[in-house]
This record gives structure tokens, sequence and C-alpha cells, in this order.
């Protein structure tokens, strides 16, 4: 099941289309290019990078899944993980990310 974050976060290359993608992700369009950046399977690490193409997968597609932002490829993605981080830290003085989004 996909949960999307109050908050969410993208790149400027989709900051105008988001609401597409958002609508093409809930109902398993195609959304080429786009990745989604999720809280990590991993409590060691903060975030998992994966094409949006991969929530269809069955081990995905039947877990749940908190979108936390969107970007329109790899390197964007990166970008607006820095970004996200800047914000988490400045707002709690540390990098408790999952706290941050609770």
């Amino acid at each position: 099941m996909i949960q999307w974050s109050e908050k969410l976060y993208y790149g400027e290359s989709i900051k105008k289309r988001h609401r597409r993608m958002i609508y093409a992700i809930n109902h398993g369009r195609k959304a080429p290019n786009i990745y989604c950046i999720i809280f990590a399977s991993n409590v060691q690490n903060l975030f998992e990078i994966i094409p949006a193409s991969h929530l269809k997968l069955p081990h995905i597609k039947n877990s749940e899944v908190h979108i936390l932002g969107l970007a329109y490829n790899m390197e964007e993605a990166k970008e607006v993980i820095m970004q996200m981080l800047v914000e988490i830290y400045k707002a709690t003085g540390d990098f408790k990310v999952r706290e941050y989004f609770a």
C-alpha cells in the first residue's frame, strides 16, 4: 500500500507535473524516469531511491511504502535528499528522519 507524505518533496524537473505523477503512481500507470524517495527498509539507513516502476513489483506492492519525495532522475533524487536532510537537521538538530515525518 502506498502512503504519501503530507510534506512531499519533489525535484525542479517535475515541479509543474508532480500531481500528474502522483496520480499515475496511485493508479498503476507508467511514470517514466520518475524516482521515488522512500523510507529505507533497513533502519540503519535513512532513505531509499527506487524507480516508480518498481512499485508494481509484488514484494513492494504488498508492503507499506511511504513516499517522501519524487524526482525525474537519480541525480535529481540525490539533490532532493540533500535538501530534505538540510531541512530535517535544521528542524531537529539531528537526522531523525522517521520522527520528522511522523
